[in-house]
């Protein structure tokens, strides 16, 4: 499910970022084995990985999805 979050394209990365700031060391433990990097740190590389996989949410502003009538 995670590895569908971070290639998803209508996933945001505050969803990710979210569910890694509960416990950041077991999201390196995750991401260790998802991404089959046993060296792969949330604090250290989880930025960096989500700026990869989620660039057009970097590239500009966001609008929304909704709009209240």
């Amino acid at each position: 499910m995670v590895g569908g979050y971070l290639r998803g394209d209508d996933v945001s990365p505050r969803i990710l970022r979210g569910l890694a700031a509960e416990d950041p060391g077991k999201a390196s433990e995750v991401f260790r084995k998802l991404l089959k990097k046993p060296r792969f740190s949330w604090e250290r590389d989880g930025e960096a990985l989500l700026r990869k996989h989620k660039a057009d949410w970097y590239d500009g502003p966001r609008l929304p999805r909704v709009i209240p009538v």
